[in-house]
């Protein structure tokens, strides 16, 4: 028997595929049931919205890359001692018996506002003449642009060249060169002290000192311009000691 009674009334042949029924849709969605796409297209607006959402945890993600975060209304202020903070790492490399270079390191840098490979770059010429500190260093190493004077000076107060004076006194003392060429602040091993070498010294005495927080060698130049500062209400002047363009 070639044909078999289907189910509903309908019949087909047999080893053919039975069509599909659409008798249980009503007109209407039985009409338009074969024109309804299989998988609906998203909205751009909902695409550019996925890709905003993707974009934002990427930059959750890796704040270091993001694009805001070099925004300079996202810039933290620079950090900076405290007053109290400046008293005690000098109260407690001044009491130490092993702190008295990095004394002068931290009190010509307040005094000054030189630069880490600044203070690091002088010479006992550039500060020495005839045994007794100068009024004014010339600097010889120092961050400039190609329109910047090629010479920069800056003044020592009198309470800093007094410090440098002892630290003469203490090299010699140590046997340490005086030497014109020869650095002005040395290692234990009597080479130029190295900027790696300042940092781990300056964590180490933020540490005696009691700090709560651990701040960068940078930090003390900051504080010299902020001290000039609050002295002086003078932006101009602090401009010109920071030997900052703008």
């Amino acid at each position: 028997m070639d044909r078999v009674r289907a189910r509903g009334g309908t019949s087909a042949r047999l080893g053919e595929r039975r069509p599909r029924r659409v008798a249980a849709l009503p007109p209407f969605a039985a009409l338009h049931a074969s024109r309804i796409p299989l998988a609906i297209p998203p909205h751009p607006s909902l695409t550019v919205l996925k890709e905003a959402l993707r974009h934002d945890r990427l930059c959750r993600r890796h704040r270091h890359t993001c694009t805001r975060r070099r925004c300079s209304k996202h810039r933290e202020p620079p950090r900076t001692l405290t007053e109290l903070e400046q008293k005690l790492i000098l109260k407690t490399t001044g009491e130490h018996r092993d702190g008295f270079r990095d004394h002068v390191i931290i009190s010509l840098a307040l005094g000054t506002g030189l630069r880490e490979h600044e203070l690091l770059a002088l010479d006992c010429e550039d500060v020495f003449d005839d045994g007794r500190a100068r009024r004014r260093v010339t600097l010889r190493v120092f961050k400039r642009s190609a329109d910047e004077p090629a010479i920069q000076e800056v003044v020592l107060p009198d309470l800093v060249r007094a410090k440098l004076e002892k630290l003469r006194a203490w090299k010699k003392g140590r046997g340490q060169s005086l030497a014109a060429d020869a650095p002005l602040f040395v290692s234990r091993l009597g080479r130029r002290l190295s900027a790696r070498q300042l940092r781990h010294a300056f964590a180490l005495w933020q540490e005696r000192a009691g700090f709560e927080r651990r701040l960068s060698f940078h930090s003390v130049r900051h504080a010299a311009c902020t001290n000039l500062y609050r002295r002086t209400k003078d932006i101009r002047l602090t401009q010109r000691f920071a030997r900052h363009k703008s």
